[in-house]
């Protein structure tokens, strides 16, 4: 398994898309501290594969 810190940033997006082409998506998990502004990552479709990191 491999957890993305930032996946919602610049970088964050284009290193998931890039891990996409050679893993399932299964394998990789997108960490957010917005997880509202991460609606469009395709990885975090329907609260799949997503973890909120905000500090509460």
């Amino acid at each position: 398994m491999i957890l993305i810190t930032g996946a919602n940033g610049q970088l964050g997006r284009l290193v998931i898309e890039k891990l996409l082409q050679d893993i399932p998506a299964k394998m990789i998990v997108a960490a957010v501290r917005h997880p509202e502004k991460a609606h469009d990552l395709r990885l975090c479709r329907n609260g799949r594969s997503c973890v909120d990191l905000k500090i509460r």
